[in-house]
């Protein structure tokens, strides 16, 4: 047995790690047994450094890790299987599925999706008293939208200018659910869509979620209304991200695509603007579009039905003559560039720091702390 002593902690660690890193490299499908506890917490951090710098892999590498304390939920701060994945496991690729990469999970499943969706569908058919889990949940999420409801003016703003959340309210008004499919694009009209267009039904609300694809929304529109003919389907965008497929318009006129768009022009690119305005002092840096096309014009070279919306009292004539359209049709919708789009967090921060909410007082009057000041 060989001892090596080193100066402090510091250099035992980098040494252990060494030494694990070198058997890992020519061993790549060993078993390595891993302990908790403060002491290896330095060796954990090197071999992570060591993975991020490309030169360890623990794609192969099986653990064997303490047992866990009886009783104790693996998601406690307390747990083996928490201090592993926090100092560890999450840092690398020693598990291939990457369960608990980010999240601790509490039932981890491993497998393909669909030989795994179709087991589970299996037993819950086999299970005739089976019970979704979620009343708790659900009724935690009833608490907080009767707490915390969506902010809604009305059609106007107190500036006179058409209100974003306003419009959307109207405009889910107007579309039956069971026949009609929502798009949209990415940005701030983005996420007034998500508070302000009612939907129940599956797969009637089409959107990129977080994953920031502008130019999703109108060719989704496209194959939405070509796979669902007798639906109504329509694209809500903003000025910026409409811009980045504009050119498909001729597709929808030449094959007689009949979609609607519905675009909410504030000549910004919002969500972006929206950041510079509350967080960088009003230092606006390539969010100002001031040199944007007529959005209308453009529609009616592509022999679209088309026609811009300035004032509140306009809009709902408007929107029915949108979606009446019996041919690809457009409404250039107005909105003030400063309207901003709440509840939102903070970059980095926790979702506990959400800001800029409505909420219900102790008297049941509404309290807006959209414009709170982070």
């Amino acid at each position: 047995m060989k001892f090596i002593v080193t100066e402090d902690y510091e250099a035992m660690s980098r040494t252990a790690a060494r030494v694990i890193s070198g058997y890992v490299s020519s061993h790549p499908d060993c078993v390595l047994g891993l302990a908790t506890g403060s002491t290896p917490i330095g060796l954990y951090r090197c071999l992570v450094e060591d993975y991020e710098a490309g030169a360890l892999s623990f794609k192969d590498v099986t653990s064997f890790n303490l047992d866990e304390y009886r009783g104790l939920d693996p998601q406690h701060d307390q747990s083996y299987r928490y201090f592993m994945e926090h100092n560890l496991f999450s840092h690398v690729d020693i598990d291939p599925a990457e369960i608990g990469k980010n999240r601790l999970p509490q039932i981890p499943v491993v497998g393909d999706a669909k030989v795994v969706l179709a087991g589970m569908q299996e037993l819950i058919e086999q299970d005739g008293d089976f019970e979704p889990i979620t009343a708790e949940w659900m009724a935690q999420i009833n608490e907080w939208r009767d707490n915390h409801p969506f902010y809604s003016p009305g059609v106007a703003t107190e500036n006179g200018t058409i209100s974003p959340e306003g419009a959307l309210d109207l405009l889910s008004d107007m579309l039956d659910q069971n026949n009609s499919i929502v798009t949209t694009e990415v940005g701030q009209h983005q996420m007034w869509a998500a508070q302000h267009i009612a939907r129940d039904i599956p797969r009637t609300f089409l959107s990129s979620g977080g994953l920031g694809t502008m130019g999703f929304g109108f060719p989704a529109a496209i194959g939405a209304k070509v796979a669902c003919p007798e639906k109504e389907v329509v694209c809500i965008a903003g000025d910026g991200s409409y811009q980045m497929n504009i050119q498909e318009m001729t597709t929808a006129s030449y094959y007689g695509i009949n979609v609607k768009v519905l675009i909410m022009n504030n000549s910004v690119l919002g969500m972006v603007h929206q950041w510079q305005n509350l967080f960088y002092d009003e230092r606006y840096s390539e969010t100002i579009l001031p040199d944007l096309p007529d959005f209308v014009k453009v529609a009616e070279a592509y022999n679209w039905q088309a026609e811009r919306v300035e004032k509140p009292e306009d809009l709902e004539g408007a929107l029915k003559r949108l979606i009446e359209a019996d041919r690809p049709a457009l409404l250039d919708m107005r909105i003030d560039s400063d309207e901003n789009v709440f509840p939102m967090v903070p970059a980095g921060a926790p979702l506990t720091e959400m800001f800029g909410y409505i909420k219900v007082g102790p008297n049941g009057e509404l309290i807006d702390e959209r414009k709170e000041e982070k």
